[in-house]
């Protein structure tokens, strides 16, 4: 009982110090448990939604393919299932739905039933032959579209309106942007749209394939298929083929889940060792100014042990206020993240994923932090005999510092400045922690800074030197490059019009291999 009434007094006497270590504790554990819990919810609803939406394992872009053309994709040894698509980018008519400067467009996808399937959340699939679409939510809710709604497009000079027969979405578009260029999706003037294949045709006048989507077995060797499906498809215009790994979406939303993991591991454990340092720090000095105090406590017959486990309770108090306070604020915070995910991320989201069990390991990764910080700052209580720790510490021997070896720094320096770097000099582990406290500090404080200046730049740079146009005019088609010019300069607004051909490729060196664009 003792020992629990000077526990109490010791954090009541250090309550300045104490409240800055929970507060540490706290920040690190309730990042520690919001960005998990968000972590976690969004892989259990990506694989759900990717199981569900049947998503393809190889992604296929071809100028025109004849449908016929899909039965031989199947026979390729190690394909599982093979669908062909056609795809089209179709302008919005202007002044539709939310306003906005920029041109919208609407990419229509003719429907599959076995491979890249859509999820409709409300109403009912299109009618073959109908100018009927499903709309992904974003778009929708962005340019407030319900089921039943119109959207007029414009598809090879003709004016067509959509009524939005439901509303849905695919697991190859959760980040949808139109092109590469783009940094983050706006679903105000770009959305995904999917079409019975008959009324797409009928819409573009097309009566082919311009993509393919597959599945592989388990032991199929990837490199085989593609190889074969640009072989077969080169006189077709083959454009590229893409695995499922290196489809845009999908690498976008695994990079970020990536950035996610490190985030919910690496700076929780900087705040935690910071803390860490902190108790340390703390503990010692207490040990070293209650000499006199252990001095008794073990002539009364109180074991080394026990004083020992009195001194880490104290940080197991800290630790577990810092554990409990920062996993609440952890689950308080875990929605409004979600939400800011969830700006960008077109998935549905399983709901009650709110896990208690990270409040539960906030406070176990707290304390285990605590147990260790105080375990060590308490080791010179055990070394003390009880007639050695009620004589005062005898004076530490002292001789010429570092800095005093620096007559200019030294001599330049007042009474309490000399006094404060003898200081530092004669507590060398003590200084050193400090120091990498006080690093860990102002490196999180300038990290955020130094990377919006590097965005800043990056951004400015692409626009400045490297897209220095005005408008960029995407063709459905390849078009001789003269005309296309030629059409663009008549306008007398156009200053200077240049044509480009863009081809994607992968470029390998050794085992490493990257897509570009040319």
């Amino acid at each position: 009982m003792t020992l629990y009434k000077k526990l109490f007094r010791d954090l009541m006497e250090h309550k300045g110090a104490n409240l800055a270590a929970i507060v540490v504790i706290a920040i690190g554990l309730m990042m520690y448990a919001a960005f998990a819990m968000v972590m976690q919810t969004l892989e259990l609803s990506i694989d759900k939604f990717y199981s569900d939406s049947k998503f393809p394992d190889g992604f296929v872009t071809v100028l025109t393919m004849p449908k016929s053309k899909i039965a031989d994709i199947k026979n390729i040894e190690g394909i599982s299932e093979a669908e062909g698509r056609l795809r089209e980018d179709i302008r919005i008519a202007d002044n539709f739905g939310t306003f906005s400067t920029e041109t919208k467009y609407l990419r229509l996808v003719s429907s599959n039933t076995s491979v890249g399937t859509y999820i409709i959340e409300e109403g009912k699939a299109p009618r073959p032959g109908y100018m009927e679409t499903v709309v992904d939510p974003m778009f929708a809710d962005a340019n407030d579209l319900k089921v039943g709604d119109k959207i007029p497009v414009i598809a090879y000079g003709k004016n067509v309106d959509l009524t939005i027969s439901a509303i849905g979405r695919s697991a190859e578009n959760v980040y949808a942007l139109r092109n590469s260029s783009e940094i983050y999706p706006d679903p105000i003037i770009f959305g995904v749209g999917f079409m019975d294949i008959t009324s797409l045709e009928k819409l573009t006048g097309k009566g082919h394939y311009t993509n393919a989507v597959f599945t592989i077995k388990d032991d199929a060797d990837f490199d085989y298929i593609k190889r074969t499906i640009e072989r077969e498809l080169r006189p077709y215009g083959f454009i590229s083929i893409v695995e499922k790994k290196d489809q845009e979406s999908n690498l976008l939303l695994t990079n970020e889940m990536k950035q996610l993991e490190v985030s919910s591991t690496m700076l929780p454990l900087v705040f935690l060792s910071v803390s860490s340092m902190i108790l340390y720090i703390m503990i010692k000095r207490i040990v070293e100014q209650q000499r006199g105090q252990i001095g008794i406590l073990k002539a009364f017959g109180y074991s080394s042990l026990s004083i020992r486990m009195h001194y880490t309770s104290y940080c197991i108090v800290i630790g577990l206020l810092g554990g409990i306070i920062g996993g609440l604020f952890g689950l308080i915070f875990y929605q409004p993240l979600m939400s800011l995910y969830m700006m960008f991320f077109n998935m549905p989201i399983l709901e009650g994923q709110i896990l208690v069990s990270y409040l539960f390991r906030s406070i176990v990764i707290s304390v285990v932090f605590a147990i260790f910080a105080g375990y060590r700052g308490s080791t010179q209580a055990l070394l003390l005999s009880p007639s050695e720790a009620m004589r005062e510490k005898e004076p530490v021997l002292g001789s010429r510092s570092l800095f005093e070896k620096i007559p200019l720094l030294y001599k330049a320096l007042t009474t309490k400045g000399k006094m404060a770097l003898r200081n530092i000099s004669r507590n060398p582990a003590r200084s050193f922690f400090v120091f990498i406290g006080i690093a860990f500090t102002f490196t999180l404080s300038v990290i955020p800074w130094t990377f919006m200046g590097q965005v800043d730049s990056m951004l400015f740079e692409r626009y400045d030197d490297v897209e220095k146009y005005d408008v960029k005019v995407a063709l459905s088609d390849l078009n001789a490059l003269e005309s296309v010019e030629t059409e663009l300069t008549r306008h007398n607004e156009v200053y200077r019009a240049e044509g480009m051909l863009e081809i994607p490729v992968f470029l390998q060196m050794s085992i490493s291999k990257s897509r570009y664009r040319l």
